[in-house]
């Protein structure tokens, strides 16, 4: 595989990842985030292009969530402020299907804590752009690069796709602080994919035809996609920018 290198992070086009068919999956291996802009630039690019082409082609409906824990400096949150009453942003939870339902700490998570720890939440939030595939259009090369992109094209609406998910992940949430949020959606990344039946990925990934996430656990951008060819499409435009 062709490798980049942009100053101080290297991207390695599309690590490809064992999976059953018709399901394809990669890593963009991007050495973690936040990305340098010019990084960011050149990868979003080409994704954007490249995503648009499938919405079109297939005619799915682009989609965009925000990971909460990656939306930590000040100009990311700014943007997210500046653009709210454009894109509606609307406050839900993402879940890790191998990991912990969501849930509030309890006496023994704090009495495990070493004297210089800060307690980590039992949860992960995510921001859903509620106003549609413009807003999801415009805050992909806006976020791109910084650890929070959650990007699907379905092949149903979203509110289908979001009521669909919260009938499989709420039944596992027993918490009750966790069982009220608009949304539940999942936090993928290789290691949850690996060694998984096609049966149960499909039933994970829902509506999701193509699911994007910026994956901090894989120093990368994870990608799946259920539409043949599409990631060899997808390598093949990276070596051409």
């Amino acid at each position: 595989m062709a490798a980049r290198q942009h100053e101080t992070q290297t991207i390695n086009v599309l690590e490809r990842v064992s999976t059953f068919a018709p399901l394809e999956v990669a890593v963009l291996r991007t050495g973690g985030f936040p990305l340098e802009r010019d990084l960011t630039a050149a990868i979003f690019a080409v994704l954007e292009s490249w995503l648009k082409q499938l919405a079109d082609r297939f005619r799915l409906q682009p989609a965009l969530w925000l990971q909460g824990a990656a939306l930590h400096s000040t100009r990311d949150v700014n943007l997210l402020v500046e653009h709210a009453r454009e894109w509606m942003p609307d406050l839900g939870l993402g879940i890790r299907p191998n990991g912990e339902p969501p849930r509030m700490l309890n006496p023994e998570d704090l009495s495990q804590l070493k004297w210089d720890q800060m307690p980590q939440p039992k949860h992960e939030t995510a921001f859903h752009l509620r106003s549609g595939a413009q807003a999801a259009e415009a805050a992909l090369p806006l976020f791109g690069g910084t650890g929070a992109i959650l990007y699907c094209l379905l092949d149903a609406p979203v509110d289908v796709y979001l009521g669909e998910q919260r009938q499989l992940w709420l039944p596992n949430i027993k918490d009750p602080a966790f069982r009220a949020h608009s949304f539940y959606v999942p936090f993928l990344d290789r290691k949850s994919l690996e060694g998984q039946s096609a049966s149960v990925l499909f039933e994970w990934l829902g509506r999701a035809v193509v699911y994007l996430r910026e994956s901090p656990e894989d120093d990368g951008i994870l990608i799946v996609s259920s539409l043949a060819g599409a990631l060899d499409q997808l390598d093949l435009q990276l070596n051409q920018s």
